[in-house]
């Protein structure tokens, strides 16, 4: 068996823990303004009617390096793509508000007024950037 001793050992990895920390950081630090930067994009482009699917966009770090820009709100597919025609459930209050009397289900055909993934391709290139400008300086 072989055994090595390093002097000085034990502040070389506190060096490189603080250099990765500080490393993850910055970059974590740009993936957290891109998401910032699409989720008040999709929040500008998406259509309006209550008020619901746009307050509902947000933005979630999934790890340091990755995060996920979305809505939970059941109908935002049907806001995003196209849908063609279909039965739609829908609620007496929206039947009403649209001169649709209590209807619950209507034929709704729906064209797609996407506002996520333009949020994205307006916000990608820059966040690219960003990144290979933080790869850049740590090569220096």
């Amino acid at each position: 068996m072989l055994d090595i001793k390093l002097t000085g050992s034990e502040q070389a990895i506190k060096d490189i823990a603080k250099i990765v920390e500080q490393t993850n950081a910055s970059l974590e630090d740009i993936i957290v303004k891109g998401a910032f930067d699409i989720e008040k994009d999709a929040k500008q482009a998406v259509p309006v009617d209550t008020g619901r699917l746009r307050s509902s966009i947000t933005h979630e770090m999934i790890t340091k390096s990755e995060a996920r820009i979305g809505t939970n709100v059941e109908y935002a597919p049907w806001i995003e793509f196209e849908t063609g025609r279909r039965l739609a459930p829908v609620g007496a209050t929206w039947s009403r508000r649209h001169g649709k009397g209590n209807a619950r289900v209507l034929w709704v055909s729906g064209k797609a007024r996407p506002y996520l993934y333009p949020a994205l391709t307006k916000n990608q290139a820059r966040i690219n950037r960003n990144i290979e400008n933080y790869i850049k300086s740590l090569e220096k």
